[in-house]
């Protein structure tokens, strides 16, 4: 026979078992009443960061507006290279990219007032339950205490993001991040 110490510690077991099973009952109409779901969630590792590399970056693109594009052509990035630096009377060779393998994100902030300005591909991630990359493009501003050169720049970049076959690729813009001096 238990005594009522032991009867405790049984009667607590008991009942944790059956509230945890209450977790897991479903209110489905197509569900009979006694029928238990198992609770899917997705696991966290549903969201995936993939390599996105900035190769070109600086403050004098002379692209006039603010601007995101996703490039998936090596014709369409000869046609952005030739807007960034075509107003120069020398300009760098427009790097080969393995469009098999990659994309190009193009940024622009558009003119800005002074120097110190720039901005990046901060981040890249697949997230696999929408198939989608999400790509956030992320402007830094001078602080108030930078110094900075009293001449308008046009900041921008060119990274290369992973390939994720048939995900639709969506750019992010972030709030801009203001530097400390």
């Amino acid at each position: 026979m238990l005594n009522r110490i032991g009867v405790i510690p049984l009667v607590m077991v008991a009942a944790l078992v059956l509230f945890s099973a209450c977790d897991n009952v479903v209110d489905d109409p197509q569900l009979g009443e006694t029928d238990l779901a198992v609770n899917t969630i997705a696991p966290e590792d549903s969201t995936e960061e993939i390599n996105a590399d900035n190769f070109e970056q600086g403050s004098h693109g002379m692209v006039a507006e603010r601007h995101q594009e996703l490039i998936e052509t090596q014709e369409a990035l000869e046609n952005v290279w030739e807007n960034l630096f075509g107003h120069r009377s020398e300009h760098p060779d427009v790097p080969e990219i393995d469009f098999d393998e990659f994309y190009v994100v193009f940024a622009s902030t558009g003119g800005r007032p002074s120097g110190g300005y720039s901005v990046s591909i901060s981040e890249a991630r697949h997230l696999a339950t929408e198939n989608q990359v999400l790509i956030d493009v992320t402007e830094e501003q001078p602080g108030e205490g930078c110094f900075v050169l009293g001449v308008v720049t046009y900041p921008y970049v060119l990274a290369t993001v992973e390939k994720v076959e048939g995900a639709d690729y969506v750019i992010n813009e972030t709030d801009p991040v203001t530097r400390d001096c």
